[in-house]
């Protein structure tokens, strides 16, 4: 059943499972997986001057998308107990109960971030990178959207077969992406002591930043199995560092192994 109200709002209300709300979602998913894949990326310290400009423009298309997003969600039907609500005023309420005020809360660190960028620089001085980083980090709250997005998506699958390998593909996705906060994490560790003892500074002197992601990732990546590569921990700080990556990874694997056999 599908609740509808008669007044000129109607004309401009989505069924959550038609075509353009379909649309948002998989734009959705698409931004959220920016942040999530190139905030750790920035964060981690890889020096990408080539993607400066692209980095700066993908940010001002987000905060715009995620602006629009508000008012698009006051105009999205939602399901309750078998019923599609497209009722406006009801639609208004169960966003202000529910997403209203994260998204606002995140939208405004978009927008503060921006602003940081552009003006902090000559208003805060050298306090205002770490600033920048602070904000920018927080930004990855929006990630807690990513479940229900793909929730969403997965919803509007008819097909039993394509439902179990997307969860199959999400798996493997979660797996890669733990993989990747790690091994940003492993290149900031070694960045972060400044010394000539840092696995940086005895393995990525004078590369690319390329060859610098690559080596950090294939480094995590042997930590989630059984294989071996020539960088290792080279101090104290780096090898904390390592025995909590591979204590995660035993568990990932295992939970990981427990859910593909249940599939």
């Amino acid at each position: 059943a599908v609740m509808v109200d008669e007044g000129f709002l109607r004309h401009f209300v989505l069924h959550p499972g038609s075509p353009k709300r379909i649309i948002w979602d998989i734009l959705s998913t698409l931004m959220v997986g920016y942040d999530i894949l190139f905030i750790p990326f920035e964060l981690a310290g890889f020096d990408a001057p080539s993607l400066s400009v692209w980095f700066k423009r993908a940010d001002w298309f987000t905060a715009v998308f995620w602006t629009c997003d508000i008012s698009a969600s006051f105009l999205t039907g939602f399901h309750h107990e078998g019923i599609v609500e497209m009722r406006p005023s009801n639609i208004a309420r169960n966003y202000v109960r529910t997403w209203f005020l994260f998204d606002v809360l995140v939208v405004v660190l978009d927008w503060v971030f921006l602003w940081l960028g552009a003006n902090a620089v000559l208003r805060l001085g050298k306090s205002s990178n770490r600033l920048t980083r602070v904000v920018r980090t927080m930004r990855l709250l929006r990630s807690v959207k990513l479940h229900r997005l793909l929730t969403q998506l997965v919803e509007a699958v008819k097909s039993e077969t394509l439902k179990t390998m997307f969860n199959i593909c999400s798996l493997a996705f979660a797996i890669l992406l733990f993989n990747h906060y790690f091994a940003c994490g492993w290149y900031m560790v070694g960045n972060s002591e400044h010394n000539s003892h840092s696995w940086t500074t005895r393995y990525l002197e004078d590369t690319t930043m390329l060859y610098q992601y690559t080596t950090s990732l294939h480094w995590s990546l042997t930590q989630f199995t059984p294989a071996a590569m020539e960088v290792h921990a080279q101090t104290l700080l780096e090898r904390l560092y390592s025995i909590v990556t591979l204590f995660f990874a035993m568990i990932t694997f295992s939970t990981f192994t427990g859910s593909i056999t249940a599939h």
